[in-house]
């Protein structure tokens, strides 16, 4: 059998045993989520072509956990490395991510992005840098965005606590022209648009779980087909059943669905069925749940 539906590298793994095709279910790789794909392009762009005082600073991405933005982060991050600033002490940096810790302190995520930058111990902005200490660090080695990711954090705080940090957005995009995206989930969005001066300068970007119907879910499951090595084609992308009930169980985030899908990939290797359908996924819950 040739197994036209799979990948050529998948093709070759489906000719071969059950313990090697378990084990390269194991090596998911990335399987392209497209609303997030759409993300990381708009924040490529925007770095490549980056304007000074842009009227549209801040960008918001608004996305439930488990819809792939960490991965997002880390390929854009990856397409600009680090490169020789005029101070040989640190690395020049196009973006530089840092993450809102627990109690927002402002001193955390300087050290962070510190760390990030090679600049040793807060040395460079000095022995204890307030937020333009830092963010002149920024300035001098050329970046172009800060991205602040794990935002959900501020839900958690004080408004006197929360403050802060959204003055520190303000200083990196007012005094500095540089351009700020910020990573949480929807729920965060009353903190920054009920904040006049953020809210004018901000554009959203909502990615919402996936829905049965969604054409963008029938081409992510039609990517995990493509790469599952199972050796026959399965009913992911054409029983409406199947979809919703898959929905249903993950919540719709490309995180959930993935470890359902290998799971259930395994079960129909040892199983012999070779595809994935709704005949399989209750009898693989039905075990699951009352074995």
């Amino acid at each position: 059998m040739t197994f036209e539906h799979l990948s050529p590298r998948s093709r070759v793994v489906a000719g071969q045993g059950v313990s090697e095709r378990v084990a390269y279910l194991r090596e998911l790789p990335y399987i392209p989520i497209e609303p997030m794909d759409q993300v990381e392009k708009w924040l490529h762009e925007a770095v490549v072509t980056h304007v000074a005082w842009p009227l549209k600073p801040i960008s918001f991405l608004l996305a439930p956990n488990g819809m792939g933005a960490r991965s997002m982060v880390g390929r854009l991050v990856s397409a600009f490395p680090a490169c020789p600033a005029n101070d040989q002490r640190i690395a020049g940096r196009s973006i530089v991510v840092a993450h809102i810790p627990s109690k927002g302190s402002l001193r955390e995520i300087g050290a962070e992005v510190c760390e990030f930058t090679g600049a040793p111990h807060h040395h460079i902005g000095g022995s204890s840098p307030d937020t333009t200490g830092w963010l002149k660090l920024l300035d001098r080695i050329g970046t172009r965005m800060l991205i602040l990711k794990d935002m959900q954090a501020l839900s958690c705080l004080s408004k006197s606590h929360q403050g802060p940090v959204l003055n520190l957005v303000r200083t990196a995009t007012s005094r500095y022209g540089m351009q700020v995206a910020l990573i949480g989930p929807p729920e965060l969005r009353p903190i920054v648009m009920n904040d006049s001066q953020l809210a004018d300068r901000t554009q959203l970007i909502e990615v919402m779980p996936f829905k049965a119907s969604d054409p963008a879910l029938t081409r992510f499951l039609e990517a995990f087909q493509h790469w599952c090595p199972l050796r026959r084609t399965s009913d992911l992308c054409d029983d409406h059943g199947l979809r919703k009930a898959l929905v249903r169980r993950t919540g719709g985030t490309a995180r959930n669905m993935l470890d359902v899908l290998t799971r259930l990939g395994a079960f129909a290797i040892y199983s012999a069925e070779e595809r994935i359908t709704y005949e399989l996924w209750r009898d693989y819950f039905s075990r699951a749940e009352y074995a």
